[in-house]
């Protein structure tokens, strides 16, 4: 039942999670940004990538009593912050508001999917861990096939 939850709740939060990654390439021709600045950005989304996995994991595996923070918690609370930041682009200014914007995304999204896969692999354990990350990905894959197409319409025909 829990892997159930789990299983809805990673399809839903991926209708969102992944499109800023993607559709970041397009929002940055239409800002008419340059080539150069461009290539920054996206350099600078995988190190705040990287950088999210190895905070995350830091936090993951520390084994201090006085501050322990549960897998599901960190999951929850890098996915809040991720759908946050979306919602604060929207205000920024162009080139600045890109750089902020991908180094919080970057940061917490990154961080979402370490304590995913650690937060999964908790609940179902090393036997059956390799199916049940096979059921996520699938459940991540469809919501991605139609998010992105709907956002992309929505931003140019809306």
């Amino acid at each position: 039942r829990t892997f159930q939850i789990i299983l809805l709740s990673t399809s839903i939060a991926s209708l969102g999670c992944f499109t800023p990654v993607i559709l970041l390439v397009y929002q940055i021709e239409e800002e008419k940004i340059d080539e150069k600045t461009s290539s920054q950005i996206q350099t600078y989304l995988g190190i705040a990538w990287i950088l999210g996995v190895f905070f995350f994991g830091f936090l993951t595996i520390s084994s201090s009593r006085d501050c322990y923070i549960g897998r599901q918690y960190l999951c929850q609370a890098s996915l809040l912050i991720c759908g946050s930041s979306v919602i604060i682009f929207a205000w920024m200014q162009k080139d600045q508001g890109f750089i902020i914007f991908v180094w919080v995304f970057g940061i917490f999204s990154g961080g979402y999917h370490y304590t995913l896969k650690m937060f999964v692999f908790q609940k179902v354990r090393a036997r059956n861990f390799a199916r049940a990350w096979g059921f996520i990905q699938a459940s991540q894959g469809v919501p991605v096939l139609l998010s992105i197409p709907i956002t992309q319409y929505m931003n140019t025909r809306c």
